[in-house]
Parts: structure tokens; sequence; C-alpha cells
């Protein structure tokens, strides 16, 4: 049974709409995070929900987007980015892809890329940008499915052990690092390359070409 799908739009920097089109055909819902709306506005976009504390909505905005659904959540202890994966979680949607969640404001990229690390892990999240996609891993073996050449970078916000890497230019074998590892632009060099540790989180960011991206992959 294939999880329902969802796209997140903050209000970011967006990567250009050629990026984002391919995964408007997959998504089943798509959800502005407050002024993500403003994001979705100018690129041609209707989302099916907008939800946050509405501090960038107002009556013309509710105009243009008349057959949205207008979510008010008005909680200040959660960023709009939080309470709209939230909403996914209630609605049992386990694939989420965000938008717009980086650049710009410092405080707002910092505050995104925690919580894109260390929520709910049954949630299948990437986060895709004008250069890349960025995912999420979990202890385990994880084979990438990406062709040689592809180049990819690692990192993690809390320690990891046992690391190794395999297929790779730079390859590890079961290394434990203190966190704030950083494996920036290694180079995978064979098909079948694996990441596997026993203990933390990593996020893996991969270099695309956004053109013949398959958004599924």
């Amino acid at each position: 049974m294939e999880h329902k799908k969802a796209m997140i739009i903050a209000n970011g920097k967006p990567p250009a709409m050629d990026t984002i089109r391919p995964y408007l055909k997959q998504a089943d819902t798509i959800i502005a995070a407050d002024g993500g709306s403003l994001i979705c506005k100018k690129l041609g976009i209707t989302p099916d929900v907008i939800l946050g504390d509405f501090d960038s909505i107002d009556d013309d905005l509710r105009k243009h987007f008349a057959t949205s659904q207008f979510l008010h959540r008005s909680d200040q202890n959660y960023t709009d980015i939080q309470k709209a994966l939230n909403y996914c979680r209630q609605q049992d949607i386990r694939s989420v892809t965000l938008f717009a969640v980086f650049g710009l404001r410092n405080d707002h990229t910092s505050g995104n890329l925690i919580i894109f690390e260390s929520f709910d892990p049954d949630i299948e999240l990437t986060a895709v940008d004008e250069y890349g996609v960025m995912s999420r891993l979990f202890p385990g073996q994880t084979a990438l499915p990406f062709s040689p050449g592809t180049t990819v970078s690692l990192f993690s916000l809390r320690p990891v052990i046992n690391l190794s890497l395999e297929g790779f230019e730079y390859p590890l074998t079961g290394q434990s690092f203190a966190p704030f590892f950083l494996g920036i632009s290694n180079v995978i060099q064979s098909s079948g390359a694996t990441v596997s540790f026993d203990q933390g989180r990593l996020l893996l960011y991969r270099l695309v070409n956004h053109s013949g991206e398959n958004p599924s992959s």
C-alpha cells in the first residue's frame, strides 16, 4: 500500500517552479505553512491547506485562495513548519517533501534544520532546494540508489556510532563521531553504495540536476 504524500511550502527561498512542478504531480496534499502562501501565490500554486498562526495572512490572500482550507494554529510553542508537520502526522501522511524551508533568515534556516532532523522518524522527510535534495538516514544499513559520480554530503547533529561508508570516494569503516560530524562533498564511486551505523541519525544531501530528477527516487 502506497503512503499518502504531501508537500509543505514554507516562506524561505524556494527553488524554481521547474524544480517544484514534478513534485506537485505526485502530492496528494499541498500545504502552505503560513507565509508559504505568499510563495504559492507568487509561483501560481493553489494549496489545499494553509496552516499557521496567520501573521502573514490578510483578506486579499484569503480571497485569492478562496478554495483552500484555512486552519488557524495559534500555539506559539511551535513554529509554522512544526504545525504543518504535525498536521501531516494527524492525517496519517507518511511521506512529506518540504520546499523553501532554508535560505533567507539564518535563525529560520537553523531552526528548520533542527526540526527536519529531529521530527518523527516514522515519517519520510525530504527537503528540496535549487541544488539538491536532503533526506534522513537512521541506524542500520541503507543502500543508496544513486549513480556513480553523484556528489553527496553527510552530517549529523548528534553522536554517530560505528559509521561505515562503502562505494564512496572517501570510505569509512566502523568509525564513531561526536555531534556535528561533517562529510562534505563525498562522491559515490559504484552502484550499490551503502551507509551503515549503529546509533545516531544522519542527514544526507545529494546534489541533483533537477531537470532530469525523478521525485520518487
